[in-house]
């Protein structure tokens, strides 16, 4: 299909459902229907070793443009360490993101780790990322959303650290009519030993407007 047949085609489906479902009487409350949308990403990253490092970077941004929802970031964690024989170095990284309400889903995922050696000290890095875009329509429920993504696995490069490290740096946005963020972020370093870092956040928006836009309101 293309571009001006999808563009018809979502405007079309939109004005045939202009007018929201009609709201349901509960123990004399009224209750509306929701099209509210969540998304979350998660990361950890954990060096150990006499030398360390861990990172992650989240942006999480959810955006309610009228005739849908569009939710999109990414998510990296990076860890590395350098240690001795007697005590080998160790990193690990994990990255995951959930679109529970998305109707659309893109995404591309990353993954690399490496280790090595020689004979009085030791190394290893890894580093996890997946960036995404997701779209949740307000008129269209797929019952399952469409996933269109790739992954792919590859080695880190040795890394050269001095001292223990561990960093976070996340933006995370929701705008909406009704509209929540929450971020619960930790790092923890001890000297000479490891570095640490995990990350959650969320970002939710609920609108329980009339009014679903326009398809160029979903771009622009």
């Amino acid at each position: 299909m293309t571009f001006a047949q999808w563009k018809t085609f979502l405007n079309d489906l939109a004005l045939k459902n202009e007018s929201p479902a009609p709201a349901t009487q509960s123990g004399g409350n009224t209750i509306a229907p929701s099209s509210g949308s969540t998304a979350a990403a998660q990361g950890t990253a954990d060096a150990v070793g006499t030398d360390t490092f861990a990172q992650i970077n989240t942006t999480l941004n959810t955006n309610d443009k009228g005739l849908a929802t569009i939710t999109q970031g990414a998510i990296s964690a990076t860890a590395a360490a350098q240690s001795t024989q007697e005590s080998p170095a160790y990193a690990s990284t994990s990255v995951a993101v959930s679109l529970p309400d998305a109707d659309l889903i893109f995404y591309d995922q990353k993954e690399n780790t490496s280790n090595g050696g020689n004979e009085s000290a030791t190394w290893a890095a890894s580093s996890s990322t997946i960036n995404f875009l997701a779209i949740d329509f307000k008129f269209i429920d797929f019952g399952s959303p469409k996933i269109v993504g790739k992954f792919s696995a590859g080695s880190a490069p040795e890394p050269s650290i001095s001292g223990n490290l561990a960093l976070f740096n996340t933006n995370v946005s929701a705008s909406g009519s009704n509209s929540l963020t929450t971020v619960d972020q930790s790092a923890l370093v001890v000297e000479d030993r490891f570095s640490s870092v995990s990350v959650w956040a969320t970002a939710a928006v609920d609108d329980r407007s009339q009014s679903h836009g326009s398809f160029f309101d979903l771009f622009f």
